[in-house]
């Protein structure tokens, strides 16, 4: 079992496009909280920009909370960085390793 040798926990506010981390790492968990009425969209990018190679697209429900646990097995991995796109209304968690 891997050990979590640098662990961050990064929130990205709602509309917002963050670039958190140059580099390579790992996505350990994610939570996403939207306030919006009719759902909005998070989107992950292995990029020093959110554009280019998409890793994950997440459909967060209207006012619907959740958290997705991958573990050391399952995290995603990125080697050009991590940037996230998040839509109106939606607040995202994230733990990573770098």
């Amino acid at each position: 079992m891997s050990k979590l040798i640098n662990d961050h926990n990064v929130f990205i506010d709602s509309g917002a496009s963050s670039v958190i981390h140059s580099g390579p790492g790992k996505i350990h968990s994610i939570y996403v909280c939207s306030t919006a009425a009719a759902g909005t969209v998070v989107t992950f990018y292995d990029n020093t920009a959110a554009a280019g190679n998409t890793l994950l697209t997440i459909m967060a429900g209207p006012l619907t909370p959740f958290f997705i646990m991958l573990g050391p097995i399952y995290s995603i991995p990125f080697a050009v960085g991590l940037a996230v796109s998040n839509g109106a209304n939606v607040k995202t968690k994230l733990v990573c390793e770098w």
